[in-house]
């Protein structure tokens, strides 16, 4: 017996699948013949067949998208049934998901079905919930499920000298990260200047654990330089309260003078001129290198000038407080609605009148008093914590909450879901997406997740979203993940580097890569100079939210209509009167076009939306996507995609062009651009002719790069 999902070997056999499957539609259900041909064309069609006359002993469909495989059909020959073909099939389906990185598979059985019930156990399927089945007949349907031992994107080798260290974030991010504070930065707080606001802001980050802060023992010996003797000074009582950190040896002190006199003060060190205030100004940042702080926080622009290089030589991070702050006016988004089947899902922030609900539902799913009060908590002033309920029928059915960014240290993120909710899955990956994408501005974000047993969809939404096994455990309970939340181009990618060495202990190459493909090996390193190579499609899932517009990395405008963008990433500039289609809640959505565009759109390709001017649309470059993969597909089984993963209607859908056919172009790592990019703008960057994106059009990536720096993406 030899298995395969080839094409070559599936597509003659589409007929007799066919023929198998309506025989017992009792227990596979229906499909038209154009659906087996799409799952056969697509490699979802395992078949076994006989060594010697190569008949048809069985077959077994699948589909699912990340992290859940489905099975859909399997059927076995009568004359072939307890000889194992039956299990070779689903064994060689759990590999093919397992290569794709799926992370689990289900399959939806009718529990009146005893021998199907037991062939699925037999082959690890677990019941995790029913649910009611069609009207007609009035079933119940077990939904079991099996999990994949499926690695986590950087333990994909058991080599012990591969880079292990990289699914273990750095033991600093356990505690509060430790900065230092400028002589300016003190005198604002203890001299109520027009600053002395938000200065104060950063010592109550201090004083809410948030962070560390210390001085340097230079700031004490410059205070007492300007005090007078016996005369009393609020400023230097108020730095002596603070912890200090010691001045480094001299050899140290003179070989960093050296260098960064040469940065700071360029003229003044060329000339040997250097003053008393310069040199005090290079001990303090001496200090904060030599004892290895995550930051220098100063209001002095000479200083704030040089911080990309203080990071990539220092790794020290320079900003002022107005940066370390969490921006007010940024939040974790708005109320939204989707529909998933039949139910109305609506995700929404905390009230106060849903403490009851929420504290039932983590009751039930036996989380410990302490653990849902800080949950539940609602953080301080300076650090509130984001919290959001979801709701399907008027029944709560998700809760997370997590820290509002602050750009330093590791945030907790707590998800908590109804696995018997129909829509438990797309509440976990909606909340996951929502989690992340919520970076702040001070650069990489870096989360914790508990995932707790019973929640297999909050695992397997992590997880698709590049969360990995604290420690490299393939099932260990801690998740974490590093969200750089930014577009990465050739000019950016030595701060961006910086950051990530900073923030999350991983080393990018020192030069900017080519694109080559999206399975390109991108080398990282830690601390420890241990390398691994990644692939670039993994890396980008592994920093998600990001996208590395790379030089030679093929990219395609997509045009898209008001109503559409709406629907399909929250991208229009007017609201929405309709609920949203279910895609609103998934992290990978689907663009459906002519079957034309297919040739336009690369493998590895980026992805730039611009949104038409009829219907009041803007004429503009609105957002951004990562093109995970593109296809053909009959009309007729695009409409049954749209529901889940993209918006168009079925009639739409069939106004699409005059082929049968319709280019489906599966996209994550939405970005929107701060500013929109106008149709006269892009004529400038030679983006557009006559036709006015009225198809897809390829442009190149110093077409896309230039789009990236003029529209600011964020998420």
């Amino acid at each position: 017996m030899r298995v395969s999902n080839r094409a070559a070997d599936v597509v003659p056999l589409v007929d007799e699948i066919r023929v198998a499957a309506d025989g017992e539609r009792d227990a596979l259900g229906f499909f038209p013949k154009s659906v087996y041909e799409q799952f056969a064309y697509q490699s979802r069609i395992v078949v076994a067949l006989n060594d010697q006359t190569n008949a048809l002993l069985g077959y077994s469909i699948f589909g699912g998208a990340l992290p859940q495989g489905r099975i859909l059909q399997t059927w076995t020959s009568e004359s072939s049934r307890g000889l194992g073909v039956g299990r070779r099939l689903i064994e060689e389906v759990a590999k093919l998901l397992e290569e794709a990185y799926f992370l689990s598979m289900r399959a939806d059985v009718a529990a009146d079905l005893a021998d199907a019930n037991q062939f699925y156990e037999r082959v690890g399927f677990e019941v995790v919930r029913t649910r009611p089945g069609g009207k007609t007949r009035g079933r119940v349907i077990n939904v079991r499920v099996r999990e994949l031992a499926t690695p986590s994107l950087l333990d994909l080798a058991g080599d012990e000298h591969a880079l292990g260290h990289l699914t273990t974030l750095p033991s600093s991010l356990g505690q509060p990260p430790l900065y230092t504070l400028d002589l300016n930065v003190l005198l604002d707080v203890s001299k109520q200047r027009v600053r002395s606001d938000i200065a104060g802001k950063v010592m109550s980050m201090a004083f809410e654990g948030d962070i560390r802060l210390a001085i340097s023992e230079e700031m004490i010996a410059e205070l007492l330089r300007h005090v007078a003797p016996g005369e009393a000074d609020p400023t230097l009582a108020f730095a002596l309260t603070l912890p200090r950190l010691p001045l480094p040896p001299t050899p140290v002190l003179s070989q960093f003078t050296a260098d960064l006199s040469s940065l700071l003060f360029p003229s003044r060190a060329k000339n040997g001129t250097l003053r008393t205030r310069d040199h005090s100004d290079l001990r303090h940042l001496i200090t904060a290198i030599h004892e290895c702080a995550t930051g220098f926080i100063t209001s002095d622009q000479a200083v704030l000038s040089i911080a990309t290089e203080l990071r990539s030589r220092y790794r020290l991070d320079v900003l002022s407080p107005e940066a370390l702050l969490p921006p007010d006016q940024v939040s974790a988004g708005e109320a939204m609605r989707a529909s998933v089947g039949e139910a109305h899902v609506v995700v929404r922030p905390l009230e106060d009148t849903d403490y009851p609900s929420v504290e039932r539902l983590l009751s039930n799913l036996h989380v410990a008093p302490q653990y849902v009060r800080s949950a539940l908590s609602s953080g301080t002033v300076a650090h509130p914590r984001r919290r959001f309920v979801v709701e399907s029928e008027g029944q709560m059915c998700g809760f997370a909450s997590w820290p509002s960014p602050i750009g330093i240290g590791e945030r907790q993120l707590s998800i908590f879901v109804d696995e018997g909710s129909s829509a438990a899955s797309g509440c976990a990956e909606h909340l996951v997406g929502r989690a992340i994408a919520d970076v702040g501005a001070t650069g990489p974000a870096t989360f914790n997740l508990e995932a707790r047993v019973g929640q297999p969809s909050v695992r397997q939404a992590a997880i698709a979203g590049g969360f990995f096994a604290d420690g490299g455990a393939a099932r260990g309970r801690h998740l974490r993940k590093v969200a750089l939340g930014t577009v990465v181009t050739p000019s950016n990618w030595s701060d961006v580097r910086a950051q990530l060495i900073s923030k999350a202990g991983i080393y990018l190459p020192s030069a900017c890569p080519e694109f080559v493909s999206e399975q390109q090996p991108i080398l990282l390193g830690d601390a420890k100079a241990n390398t691994r190579a990644v692939p670039l499609h993994d890396l980008e899932r592994l920093l998600s939210p990001a996208t590395l517009a790379l030089t030679g990395r093929p990219a395609v405008i997509l045009p898209i209509t008001q109503a559409y963008a709406e629907a399909l990433f929250k991208g229009s500039s007017q609201p929405s009167l309709l609920s949203d289609q279910e895609a609103a809640l998934h992290a990978v959505r689907a663009y459906i076009s002519r079957a034309g565009a297919f040739s336009a759109i690369k493998d590895g390709a980026i992805a730039v939306f611009y949104e038409s001017g009829t219907n009041g649309g803007r004429s503009a470059v609105i957002a951004m996507a990562r093109v995970t993969r593109r296809y053909l597909m009959e009309k007729g089984v695009a409409s049954a995609l749209a529901v889940r993963r993209g918006v168009l209607n079925p009639v739409a859908i069939r106004d699409i062009g005059s082929s049968t056919k319709v280019t489906v172009s599966e996209f994550d790592n939405v970005m929107l651009m701060r500013k929109p990019i106008v149709l006269s703008a892009l004529r400038s960057m030679g983006c557009a002719d006559g036709a006015n994106f009225v198809t897809a059009k390829s442009i190149t990536s110093s077409q896309l790069i230039n789009i990236v720096e003029v529209g600011q993406p964020y998420v």
